[in-house]
């Protein structure tokens, strides 16, 4: 088996932007999206807040994803990876753990390797990986209670403002909800 350093895998943004076409509540990856965080930051904002593909309509060999990589019923772990294989009939798939998270895994052999085998379960796939985007879902979601669609423009673009420079950060609920 290959170790991390040799793997490099990266979000590919065209196939992702292809997948969140089944969304319509979900905003495509553009150009100018920079915002991704990093460490815990970048971990709760993909797994707590980001729109996720909860039925893995589009969840294939490739796709990054946020799972549970060690399984503790008192302090399981959360990380990120991409999925090398999904093995449909034991409901199972292989993943490259992103390197900053091979540390907490617990066998030799998969800390060597990266590489884990997970049930499809505990495999989250995240629709949205830039800040952005989010703030695109919530501009929407808070705008469209105003009564006219000039006023709906208006007031997206504000949100949009303060949510993307991050001068406004709604509350977990708020920021989960305000367009589901």
């Amino acid at each position: 088996m290959q170790s991390t350093k040799e793997r490099s895998l990266a979000i590919n943004v065209e196939q992702l932007n292809k997948d969140i076409n089944v969304f319509p509540q979900v905003y495509p990856i553009t150009p100018d999206m920079k915002t991704t965080h990093k460490g815990v930051s970048r971990l709760v904002m993909l797994d707590r807040y980001a729109f996720k593909d909860t039925e893995k309509k589009t969840l294939k060999a490739g796709d990054f994803v946020v799972l549970t990589i060690k399984e503790d019923p008192k302090f399981p772990a959360r990380g990120t990876g991409f999925i090398i294989d999904i093995d449909e009939e034991r409901r199972k798939a292989h993943i490259q753990v992103e390197e900053s998270f091979v540390h907490v895994l617990e066998k030799e052999e998969e800390r060597e390797t990266g590489i884990i085998e997970r049930p499809l379960s505990i495999i989250d796939k995240p629709l949205e990986v830039y800040y952005e985007q989010i703030a695109k879902r919530n501009a929407t979601g808070l705008a469209e209670v105003e009564s006219t669609e000039e006023k709906q423009k208006q007031w997206y673009q504000n949100f949009y403002q303060e949510l993307s420079s991050l001068n406004f950060i709604p509350a977990g609920r708020g920021i989960i909800w305000c367009w589901f």
